[in-house]
């Protein structure tokens, strides 16, 4: 595997960023929340609303030139970290 890069998110990586997390949305949150809450926030736009207001304290993981990993600094907060899950137990959350 090649390895990844780190850059700072851009304004045209929120629908690809959006895509990624949405990919996995239920089958990370649905044990505690539900599958119809889940379901019902994605259809609503609320994740792409997420990354529109607030791509500017993304990080983003490439391997070539696709998105593999996603972290959300709010301050010094963590706030949010996911890796698509093909990529995941390869070291790009680490990182």
């Amino acid at each position: 595997m090649e390895s990844p890069e780190l850059r700072s998110a851009r304004r045209e990586d929120v629908l690809v960023m959006s895509a990624m997390q949405r990919a996995s949305l239920v089958e990370t949150y649905e044990p505690f929340l539900g599958r119809v809450a889940v379901e019902e926030f994605s259809e609503a736009g609320n994740v792409e609303q997420c990354f529109e207001a607030r791509w500017r304290q993304a990080t983003v993981a490439t391997v070539g030139n696709e998105i593999v990993g996603i972290a959300v600094l709010e301050d010094a907060l963590l706030d949010l970290i996911w890796v698509t899950p093909t990529m995941r137990s390869k070291g790009i959350g680490s990182r």
